[in-house]
């Protein structure tokens, strides 16, 4: 399988004239991942002339099979533990090469996002399903029997159904809280009905021999009134979380996997949810499939969060696709530099206002512009500062970045 290259590219004015140089970053195992990290390396530590005076710093990505032999020899690098290294590549790639790393790792969490969101979203599903659909068949020869001819399994004598209809709320958290009484509702019908497509009732004629029960069916299930709104609610999530699932990743397994649970969302040749509707007996076999079918792909993804154990968590929420860059660490404790606090402590003379690389150059003990706009996007890394009013209008600094400068103890 192809990895895909990220490289920076730099371009430097000087009295002389201007200096151009191309590293590599980091590679990464799909073309999905390798566009947004890159996209977020450019946000964070990419200069677009931003000094009016021809620099620049980019981010681009390609396929390591599409590489010139140059190319090809710098990639190589990426796979010594030791890179960047000292002596090849300028002692601050290091850093950008760190950023790049957490924003991979945050890419793939992003990545395993989505799938315990689709996980989540197949679950409720699952369990509203339960909720409204009744376990049925025919079976004449169940006349005498408490359901009587259209044989079902009886949902208040499942131990726990009563306290569950007690609980129930609006936004369904009491599907969640319950979910072991419609597990157990899930396990009686099953073992009464079969699995799979199920089974007919039967009977055993004069000569010993099972035969199927004249005028039986298969079992099904059948909707309650009020049921299509809210299955039709759970339905459209699962949509919802297979076309985040998707913007994030078109690769591998994930594609098969949005497919199954779009197909699934629904009963097999219908359009929309409606209580007249007869429903597959296999259809909860479809569902429990496709939760196998997820946890699967979860186990394959680096960086899962352990937040997305549905059975740990509530009812499904939005889940961002890809976290802020002080989400997972405090900024506070970044590890900085002499030359970082000099930068910080110029920006804190003016801490609602945004400077420009020019104005902090000039204003600070540090008047190379190219090393104030590397420790620049090296803080924005950080999470210290920002530009909150785009690229050309300057750099403020964050809260957090706010907060680092009245905690001097930091840690280093």
């Amino acid at each position: 399988m192809d990895r895909w290259i990220v490289f920076l590219h730099t371009s430097t004015a000087e009295f002389s004239g201007s200096s151009e140089a191309t590293y590599p970053v980091i590679a990464v195992d799909s073309k999905a991942c390798a566009t947004l990290v890159t996209a977020r390396l450019n946000h964070f530590l990419g200069v677009f002339d931003e000094t009016q005076g021809g620099d620049y710093s980019n981010f681009t990505f390609k396929a390591e099979s599409e590489l010139t032999p140059d190319e090809f020899a710098m990639a190589l690098d990426l796979k010594d533990p030791a890179f960047p290294g000292k002596g090849r590549y300028p002692d601050w790639l290091a850093r950008t090469v760190s950023v790049a790393r957490t924003a991979t790792d945050e890419v793939r969490g992003g990545l395993a996002n989505c799938v315990g969101t689709l996980l989540r979203a197949v679950e409720m599903h699952r369990l509203a399903f339960l909720f409204f659909a009744a376990a049925r068949r025919r079976n004449p020869s169940a006349a005498s029997t408490r359901s009587g001819v259209n044989e079902r399994v009886l949902r208040h004598e499942i131990g726990g159904w009563s306290t569950m209809l007690e609980a129930i709320d609006a936004d369904g958290k009491f599907l969640w809280a319950h979910r072991d009484v419609l597990d157990r509702y899930a396990q009686a019908a099953l073992g009464k009905f079969g699995p799979g497509d199920g089974m007919q009732p039967t009977e055993v004629d004069e000569n010993g021999n099972t035969i199927p029960v004249e005028g039986g069916t298969y079992p099904y299930w059948s909707l309650d009134d009020g049921s299509s709104k809210h299955l039709e609610e759970t339905s459209d999530g699962i949509l919802s979380a297979c076309q985040a699932l998707a913007e994030v990743e078109r690769t591998g397994s994930v594609p098969d996997l949005v497919r199954a649970a779009i197909a699934a969302s629904r009963p097999e040749g219908h359009s929309r949810w409606n209580e007249s509707l007869v429903v597959n007996w296999s259809y909860l076999s479809t569902l429990d499939a496709l939760v196998s079918q997820i946890k699967m792909t979860r186990v394959e993804l680096p960086g899962s969060p352990e937040s997305d154990n549905p059975s740990e968590g509530g009812p499904p929420g939005s889940s961002s696709v890809v976290r802020n860059v002080d989400v997972d660490r405090d900024p506070t404790i970044a590890p900085l530099t002499a030359d970082h606090e000099a930068i910080l402590a110029v920006l804190a003379k003016s801490a609602t206002k945004c400077k420009t690389v020019i104005a902090v150059a000039g204003a600070g003990p540090i008047r190379n512009r190219e090393t104030v706009g590397r420790l620049l996007r090296e803080l924005a890394g950080f999470g210290l500062v920002n530009r909150p009013h785009g690229k050309r209008k300057g750099y403020a600094l964050t809260p957090a970045g706010r907060k680092r400068l009245s905690n001097p103890n930091a840690a280093t």
